[in-house]
């Protein structure tokens, strides 16, 4: 029979899927007896409900449930929730819980080795399911590296409390044939199971040597095994989340990391360890977010400096993660301070990394606005140096859309920010947006969203629902290129009959189309059409208010 926790779950869900949020039910964490039975209820409901379901319970999960856990201070429910079948939920959790141990606020009941060793456990087999996993996903592999690390984390802390051999396990890593070959990971792997595998007498030295180490006072010494490396870093990553620390003190910390980054030890003159940069790429992108909201009197010295050191370490762990750095550093780029803005915008190195970087943060914003929305993240380099609108295709429900992005010029991003808003306005688009606010007809195209008053500037509209048409004239050209497959009388009528209603439709209204083609049209259902273009059509009525719709 279900326990308290399954029904509690199952109530959650089924209010979501109602599509009723007043209604929505959160979880009764203090009731909850197994984390475990949630996770597989989490997998349970994502693999077998809708898109449309999905992608609402996704979203109820990130932005509800995930910062209910962080502010209850719960490291064993975002553990659980970080080895989800789903790779978005899991970076969302894997980023509270990470922030949450550098932070070192924990709820007390959380304490104590049983506890840890379970989350080790846990890790080691989500690590190894995603190891044995042949699809593609370009953010699996950065996943199995930050789970390296929590789970790196996580045995340090077990080492650090054992009191007996049994303490400490023996259970590690298992190197799927699949990754055998596969650098860095093989590099993570044999890193971390080398440290899981450590013996009694090793942990208990370490333990006397903490107690008589005082990190403040000492750089991170590159030839010290790997575990006291990653010790001294983590300290020194957990001193600058402490906001009673001066902002000279959170610069020092981040000399120390990057004189460390900058060694090389050995004849052969080998680098640091990878398992210790990407903790510092890890911890100084967290800090990155961490600090970007707050005031600059907490910091009791200028936020620039800080955020200049910052950029100079993620410079040197770049080629380790470059997506994910260009994610965190949206936080800078849409930043209040024009200081800090100019500095994460000179990040970019050369024009095509500057624009496809800026166009990747410009999209996550807007999808940020929309979890519900399936942007398709195809990008490619601009060549032309100016303000440019960026059209890509996505997926609303079971409808295509076309999300149009401003890309304003980098002299512009500088002296604007998100509210203030000081580029040029492209009045052929201000005009198509402001016109189709007023119309609604079945066959004019529907707009989602838009938002013309701030950064981004954005307009997300209805697409052509034919593959390789974007428009009736493209549609056209296509079938008469191929013989077996023309349009039909009848299907030529009923475009034409659309297309005058669409027009009769605005007449009424007042507006006249100007410049009209079969590429003012957008293909629908294979069928029908739908009026698509107002660039250049003038309102009589003169009614141009616009309302945002957001």
């Amino acid at each position: 029979m279900p326990n308290d926790s399954e029904y509690a779950t199952v109530r959650v869900y089924e209010k979501v899927s109602e599509y009723d949020q007043k209604s929505i039910l959160l979880f009764d964490f203090d009731r909850l007896s197994s984390l475990e039975e949630l996770r597989a209820h989490i997998n349970y409901v994502l693999k077998t409900s809708d898109s449309v379901k999905i992608q609402i319970n996704l979203k109820f999960l990130k932005y509800t449930v995930l910062p209910a856990i962080y502010d209850r201070e719960m490291i064993h429910g975002l553990c659980t929730l970080a080895t989800c079948d789903n790779l978005d939920l899991q970076k969302h959790a894997h980023n509270f819980a990470e922030r949450l141990l550098l932070k070192e606020k924990f709820d007390s009941s959380y304490s104590g080795i049983s506890i840890l060793v379970k989350l080790k456990t846990m890790l080691i087999e989500s690590i190894e399911l995603m190891s044995q996993d042949k699809s593609f996903d370009p953010n699996k592999k950065e996943l199995i590296k930050r789970k390296c690390l929590l789970l790196y984390w996580v045995h340090l802390d077990i080492v650090l409390q054992a009191r007996r051999q049994e303490d400490l396990g023996d259970v590690n890593l298992k190197l799927s044939r699949s990754q055998e070959q596969k650098e860095p990971i093989k590099m993570f792997f044999s890193s971390t199971n080398k440290y899981l595998s450590l013996s009694f007498d090793e942990a208990r030295q370490f333990q006397k040597d903490v107690l008589q180490w005082n990190v403040q006072d000492e750089t991170i010494v590159v030839g010290q095994k790997e575990y006291k490396q990653f010790y001294s870093i983590v300290d020194l990553l957990k001193q600058m989340f402490k906001i009673q620390n001066s902002g000279d003190r959170i610069l020092n910390c981040l000399k120390n990391l990057e004189s460390y980054l900058l060694t090389k030890t050995g004849i052969r003159r080998q680098n640091v360890s990878p398992l210790c940069t990407e903790l510092i790429k890890q911890g100084t992108l967290q800090l990155l977010t961490y600090i970007s909201n707050l005031e600059e009197r907490c910091l009791k010295q200028n936020i620039t400096a800080i955020c200049q050191k910052v950029l100079d370490i993620l410079r040197i762990c770049k080629r380790n993660g470059t997506l994910e750095i260009t994610r965190t550093l949206r936080s800078l780029v849409f930043s209040p301070k024009k200081e800090v803005r100019s500095l994460a915008l000179q990040f970019f190195d050369g024009k095509n990394e500057f624009q496809k970087s800026i166009e990747l943060l410009f999209l996550e914003e807007v999808q940020e606005y929309f979890p519900a929305l399936r942007i398709h993240h195809k990008l490619t380099p601009r060549t032309e140096h100016m303000n440019y609108w960026l059209n890509i295709s996505g997926k609303f429900m079971k409808s295509k859309f076309r999300a149009s992005v401003y890309i304003p010029l980098k002299e512009n991003l500088i002296t604007s920010n998100r509210t203030k808003f000081e580029d040029k306005k492209d009045l052929l688009k201000e005009r198509h947006i402001q016109i189709l606010c007023r119309l609604h007809h079945p066959n004019i195209v529907t707009l989602y969203a838009f938002n013309m008053d701030c950064m981004p500037e954005f307009y997300i509209q209805e697409q052509s629902s034919e593959e390789n048409s974007k428009n009736l004239q493209q549609y056209l050209v296509n079938k008469s290129q191929n013989n077996n497959n023309v349009c039909t009388t009848k299907t030529l009528i009923q475009f034409l009959l659309d297309a005058a209603a669409a027009v009769k439709f605005c007449h009424d209204k007042n507006i006249i189309l100007r410049d009209i083609t079969a590429a003012s049209f957008i293909v629908v259902n294979k069928n029908s059409v739908k009026l698509s273009k107002f660039r250049l059509a003038i309102d009589l009525a003169g009614k141009m208010q616009i309302k945002q719709i957001v």
